[in-house]
């Protein structure tokens, strides 16, 4: 507990090598820690921060297979292009039950949804890739009934998870999908020019279409 309060009130200088040597007399997560700090950029390139990233990471999972690794590892792969390997990476946190990991693995099957001759989604892919989400929900990330609101088939149930997306977690992405929504009478919402306006002020700048 003591170092863990070290770390966490370490001053920002030097935070990556800071968090390798408290890692080196007992807490494997800081390397999730560490692989965290080098995305955020704070010591080299990025290039070269990314790579240190994948190295942090991929020593967590040597030492203690955590879930939050095996995300981030995915997460590194997907940026890459490597959506084989991200697939792969996010589908082991997964298997753990880690739902952030989960949401990640839904959203890259319902990216990967084809069109049949009618230009209707493939059942099973959609199927898929509304499971993972669901799974995401169950497991406490609320934000994932957004993108299973746009993957129900029932219009009923798409409309209603997409509201309690905006209701329990009130993320951007929750907003700008039930605005979407609004906006062209999609999920089961009734077309309202208002209602989509209205949750479009309600996201930040960077979110406006």
């Amino acid at each position: 507990a003591m170092q863990q309060e070290l770390l966490l009130n370490l001053p920002l200088l030097e935070p990556a090598h800071t968090c390798l040597t408290v890692v080196n007399v007992g807490m494997p997560e800081c390397w999730v820690l560490a692989g965290d700090l080098h995305c955020a950029g704070v010591r080299g390139t990025a290039a070269a921060s990314l790579q240190e990233a994948m190295q942090a990471y991929q020593k967590a999972v040597q030492l203690a297979n955590l879930p939050p690794a095996f995300a981030e590892i995915g997460r590194l792969e997907e940026l890459q292009g490597n959506e084989e390997a991200a697939l792969s990476w996010y589908s082991k946190a997964a298997d753990k039950q880690y739902s952030t990991a989960e949401l990640a693995l839904a959203k890259m099957l319902a990216a990967a949804i084809k069109e049949d001759g009618s230009g209707t989604m493939v059942r099973a892919e959609k199927r898929a890739a509304l499971l993972a989400a669901m799974k995401a929900v169950k497991h406490g990330l609320p934000r994932a009934k957004a993108l299973a609101g746009t993957l129900e088939e029932d219009a009923s149930k798409a409309a209603v998870l997409l509201q309690e997306a905006v209701e329990e977690d009130g993320h951007p992405e929750c907003l700008l999908t039930l605005a979407k929504g609004y906006a062209f009478g999609q999920y089961g919402l009734s077309r309202c020019v208002d209602c989509a306006t209205a949750l479009q002020f309600c996201l930040p700048f960077r979110f406006w279409q």
